[in-house]
């Protein structure tokens, strides 16, 4: 790796370094490189947007298909990642003798993915990583306000998703509804207005009947209708589903919860498993609608003419 580092990139690795100064199981996992061409400060700037977007595609892609399929806690021998590293092409002394700069995850980095199903999944994942990439790099000056809107909506709306996933993954549950219905409304609604959620159902159906299933879609929007009641209740009364339901486990439960483990993969038994599929099925609603042909198409588009 050291060779082909030096010869390809045109710095050094330093792996003392990195085992001493960044992370010492760097290299105990597999590692993802993504080559960027634009300026260096730039790099540096859009980098943890970057890290944090391939993150959360690579969970969106494994929670839409397998629910239960995961590594936990208990099936993991070394501690997750915490650090990412930035390198540039150049001389080996021309920056900071190469050792390259390393940045702190602003996010969970514990990865929970069914590996065989990421696999699967690589044309897919590695379509929605370039796009996100290039919408990290638009050219402000020369995109219209209608087309960088679009951009950045899709933008923001995966990191959204990442943050939802998040609070789902410890079970807070009624702060994982508001950031989905905030991410779903950012997408489809332009304006404040009135009858919200009414508004955002139809938007949606008109929306994604060309790509989903006319049952599932139906389900899903049903499972949306009820959180959109909870999360108003949140809102106005501080009463969501936290309140109306509690979890519990066995003694022998050694797993517990940890931020950026999937969602309900290991939950308990709740009082009212409705509100644990209805928060599921709007979060695969999200990724169905984020991941769709015609959104990286519409994505797609805006970046090419550009």
């Amino acid at each position: 790796m050291e060779k082909h580092f030096e010869k390809e990139i045109g710095a050094l690795l330093l792996t003392d370094h990195i085992l001493t100064a960044k992370d010492k199981n760097f290299f105990n996992y597999p590692i993802l490189c993504i080559t960027i061409k634009s300026n260096d400060y730039k790099v540096e700037e859009e980098s943890g947007r970057i890290v944090e977007g391939v993150f959360t595609i690579f969970r969106m892609l494994d929670f839409r298909h397998k629910q239960r399929e995961n590594w936990g806690i208990l099936g993991r021998k070394l501690r997750p990642a915490n650090t990412y590293t930035c390198y540039y092409k150049g001389s080996a002394k021309a920056f900071e003798d190469s050792y390259g700069y390393s940045y702190r995850f602003n996010f969970s980095p514990f990865l929970d993915i069914w590996t065989e199903g990421f696999k699967k999944d690589m044309h897919l994942s590695a379509e929605l990583i370039g796009l996100f990439k290039q919408s990290c790099f638009l050219d402000n000056i020369n995109t219209n306000n209608e087309k960088r809107n679009l951009i950045y909506k899709w933008r923001n709306a995966i990191l959204l998703f990442n943050t939802a996933y998040e609070f789902a993954s410890i079970e807070k549950i009624d702060s994982a509804v508001l950031v989905l219905t905030a991410l779903l409304e950012s997408i489809f609604l332009k304006n404040a207005g009135v009858k919200k959620k009414e508004r955002l159902l139809d938007e949606i159906k008109s929306y994604a009947s060309s790509f989903c299933d006319d049952g599932l879609l139906c389900e899903r929007l049903k499972s949306l209708e009820s959180i959109y009641n909870y999360r108003n209740k949140f809102m106005h009364e501080g009463r969501g589903y936290e309140v109306s339901y509690s979890s519990s486990r066995r003694l022998y439960d050694y797993q517990g919860t940890y931020t950026g483990m999937k969602p309900f993969a290991y939950s308990g038994s709740f009082d009212s498993r409705s509100a644990m599929r209805d928060v599921s099925n709007v979060m695969k609603l999200c990724i169905d609608i984020l991941t769709s042909h015609k959104k990286r198409e519409e994505v797609a588009n805006v970046l090419q003419c550009v």
